[in-house]
């Protein structure tokens, strides 16, 4: 009875599929036995119904990966021509890491600086840089100062301004921060508003859309995609497969 359990709960998988699939597939008495006996394996070990549970949430996620490894093999040549991009590292480094994040993401803030010292510590690594921001108004407003601030060659400079202030965020705010990096403030305020800008925030929220990425941060070499944050060590890993 070792594999009985197993088998099972496999066995639940095709079962949960609409009825319609299966009204085919056995007699009305194969059915009624199946679930006797179905009934009476739940009742000897409940464990049966969680096996099947972790079984479905296995093919699903399998499936998932499937579809965004599709999305990803469709997509590849937008990844380097998105408006609003940016570069850190070695603009021509061989090993290319990119990074989708959001500007009040808690994770991408903590990674902030795991990401600068990889992009030092690797000079064969470069890094692009794709700002979606989903999480509200205030991810909407950062995201515009950091794609303006481009226009002065200082997007890393405000992008690190901006994920390291625990201040509110605000256009105050944003001017205060402009004119401490020593930019001109009148010009970035304008720059925030331009359809320049507004284009950029918007294809790179469709390319992550189209990869079916809906979390940050989300980091992508090659063919890999790991979703969620990781520590700087694993990071590091993940760049050299």
């Amino acid at each position: 009875m070792a594999g009985f359990r197993p088998l099972l709960a496999a066995s639940l998988i095709p079962l949960a599929l609409p009825a319609a699939a299966q009204a085919d597939s056995f007699t009305p008495a194969q059915r009624q036995e199946i679930v006797q006996i179905m009934r009476q394996a739940l009742k000897s070990d409940p464990s049966i119904l969680a096996d099947a549970i972790t079984a479905l949430r296995a093919k699903s996620e399998d499936d998932e990966t499937a579809s965004q490894q599709a999305a990803l093999a469709a997509q590849r040549g937008k990844l380097d021509n998105t408006p609003g991009d940016a570069v850190i590292g070695n603009p021509h480094g061989s090993v290319t890491l990119y990074e989708f994040y959001d500007p009040r993401c808690p994770w991408c803030r903590r990674m902030v600086g795991d990401v600068e010292k990889l992009a030092r510590t690797n000079p064969d690594l470069r890094i692009v840089l794709k700002l979606i921001a989903i999480l509200g108004p205030a991810s909407t407003l950062d995201g515009r100062a950091i794609l303006a601030a481009a226009n002065q060659n200082a997007y890393a400079a405000m992008q690190r301004a901006l994920m390291t202030d625990s201040a509110e965020p605000s256009a105050a705010r944003i001017r205060q921060i402009a004119i401490g990096l020593h930019l001109d403030a009148d010009r970035l305020a304008a720059d925030m508003d331009s359809p320049t800008v507004t284009a950029a925030l918007d294809a790179q929220r469709a390319l992550a859309t189209s990869l079916r990425i809906s979390g940050t941060p989300t980091f992508i070499e090659g063919s890999r995609i790991a979703p969620g944050a990781m520590s700087a060590e694993d990071l590091a890993k993940f760049i050299k497969g």
